[in-house]
């Protein structure tokens, strides 16, 4: 396994004139990738003067095909410390401008209708390909693709780009991906589509975990609704009930409430989505595979797989929304996630930041 270091390209550079050094003396390496939102990596390897000269906060490391952004460096005369996020987190870099927009009802929003490729394609290339403003330019490229819906849409108000992708990508089912171009000066967005390779088809190879298989070493379900909220009290406006939930009450209902600071009653329920988004109920199972299970021969990040869960002998079919891979001592290991993750708390107080929409008491 090799780890080779870059400085950020300019647009202008091509990665190979933008080389440091490369090493195999990796300690640690840890890099969790997400189907449809940014992943974050945690990267050790031997201490040495010229690369900690060389390693800049911004840079960039390529290890096999993943693509990682350097945030943190950290070291203590026997080991270099690297952490960050996967290129998806340029993304989170950026808010969507709204649009000088004439529609009535429209007024502050980037508003935008048509295949979910055209509407990602739209706030990228706004925000973060071609925007108006030189400064907001990430040296990011479009690679053309039809995976999603055909018809979609998505209304935007300084909403992290990052949330606006995962959040048209996840109702479509695909995910993306942000990867260098080594012979060029920039990054290459694409859409993912998955394939269904579970048990419920029949037109290609199924893909099923059980330990009777052997490929897989351990499997852990979770069942997740405590952060599930259906009802709002905001000042003002009374409760809003989440849309399609009908007739809950007693213990099933949960409440909460919003402080927002506007007058706007099409805010509030912006506000109110965002939340909804954020706390749903969740079923997912971790299972630690074993390394000849065929990951990235046989399967990949975004495909819907089956495990069957030896406690119970029921069968689950999902896509697989997350992978970690592992190395450490010589040793690899691969952990997957089926089903949509529980919201981590960090995750969602950071993302609430980013989105703006803390509730202030």
């Amino acid at each position: 396994m090799y780890a080779k270091f870059f400085t950020m390209p300019d647009g202008n550079t091509s990665f190979q004139n933008l080389f440091l050094f490369a090493t195999d003396q990796i300690v640690y390496y840890e890099y969790t990738e997400n189907n449809s939102y940014s992943g974050t990596f945690e990267l050790r390897i031997a201490f040495k003067k010229e690369w900690v000269k060389a390693l800049k906060i911004n840079g960039v490391i390529t290890i096999d095909d993943d693509w990682l952004w350097i945030t943190d460096i950290k070291y203590n005369g026997k080991t270099i410390d690297l952490s960050g996020m996967d290129c998806k987190g340029f993304l989170s870099l950026r808010v969507a401008v709204p649009s000088d927009s004439g529609v009535t009802g429209t007024e502050g929003y980037d508003e935008v209708e048509g295949s979910t490729a055209n509407c990602i394609k739209h706030y990228l290339d706004r925000n973060l390909i071609d925007p108006a403003d030189s400064e907001r330019k990430i040296p990011l490229i479009w690679q053309a693709n039809t995976a999603g819906l055909e018809r979609d849409s998505y209304m935007a108000k300084y909403e992290s780009v990052e949330n606006i992708v995962r959040t048209l990508c996840e109702n479509a089912g695909i995910g993306y991906s942000v990867v260098g171009r080594l012979a060029y000066s920039n990054f290459l967005f694409r859409l993912r589509a998955g394939t269904d390779r579970s048990a419920n088809q029949s037109d290609r190879p199924r893909v099923i975990f059980c330990s009777d298989l052997g490929n897989v070493l351990s499997i852990e379900y979770e069942h997740d609704i405590s952060n599930y909220f259906n009802a709002f009290y905001q000042e003002g406006y009374g409760r809003v009930r989440r849309s399609g939930e009908k007739n809950i009450s007693g213990i099933a209902l949960r409440e909460t409430s919003v402080s927002v600071n506007t007058d706007s009653v099409s805010d509030v329920e912006a506000y109110v989505l965002c939340q909804v988004e954020e706390n749903v109920e969740t079923h997912t199972y971790d299972l630690n595979v074993a390394n000849s299970s065929g990951y990235g021969e046989k399967y990949f990040l975004g495909d819907i797989v089956t495990v069957r869960d030896i406690y119970t002998n029921n069968y689950f079919s999902a896509v697989i929304t997350c992978v970690t891979k592992t190395y450490s001592s010589g040793q690899r290991n691969i952990k997957i996630t089926l089903g949509k993750q529980k919201p981590k708390l960090l995750n969602r107080i950071i993302n609430n930041m980013i989105n703006g929409t803390i509730q202030r008491r």
